[in-house]
């Protein structure tokens, strides 16, 4: 191979590195956000779980 070949190659391999390194920490990223989000729906669930029980004793109360 030329020099320009091999110069060119690895100027590619170099971008190709930065572009993974980059793809690296927005998925890590991306595994974090998934993990505050399902903590935040469990969260969530408990909360509307007890709103519902609270409405179902009020209609019922409300109906005796």
């Amino acid at each position: 191979m030329s020099e320009q070949r091999i110069s060119e190659v690895k100027y590619r391999e170099d971008e190709l590195n930065v572009s993974l390194e980059a793809i690296k920490v927005e998925t890590e990223a991306a595994v974090e956000m998934r993990a505050r989000v399902d903590k935040m729906i469990e969260t969530l669930q408990e909360l509307l779980h007890i709103s519902q029980q609270c409405l179902v004793k009020r209609y019922v109360g409300f109906h005796l």
